[in-house]
């Protein structure tokens, strides 16, 4: 089973990234809070070996970012960078019932928006 439901692909670096993520969202009505970096989890084994890339050290970044409607369960985007160039997805979760209103807005926030983003690729 895929995990991610691809988005979009941005030639950003993560922060940047992140952050025109946040914005668009934010621009649309939504709440969005991040809630996970993987840099942050792991700063204490600087020396581990990429399990995507087999470099070591990892130059990769991941950041779960939930996001918020007026009310409900929220839904994860999964941005994921590595050499300059961020996948941005929606996560799926087993067994979770669709938040189809939710997702329609993130979708249209993200891959809608006429916004001047460097985005290579719409999905």
């Amino acid at each position: 089973m895929n995990w991610v439901s691809p988005l979009l692909d941005l030639n950003e670096d993560c922060e940047t990234a992140v952050a025109n993520v946040t914005a668009r969202l934010s621009d649309s009505g939504l709440r969005v809070v991040r809630s996970f970096d993987l840099q942050s989890a792991c700063a204490s084994y600087p020396s581990q070996t990429c399990p995507h890339h087999g470099q070591g050290p990892c130059d990769c970044q991941l950041v779960i970012l939930m996001v918020y409607d007026t009310g409900g369960q929220p839904d994860s985007l999964v941005l994921h960078t590595c050499d300059g160039q961020t996948q941005v997805g929606l996560a799926a979760i087993p067994g979770r019932i669709n938040i189809a209103g939710l997702e329609k807005r993130i979708r249209a926030a993200l891959c809608g928006a006429k916004r001047a983003v460097p985005i290579l690729e719409a999905k």
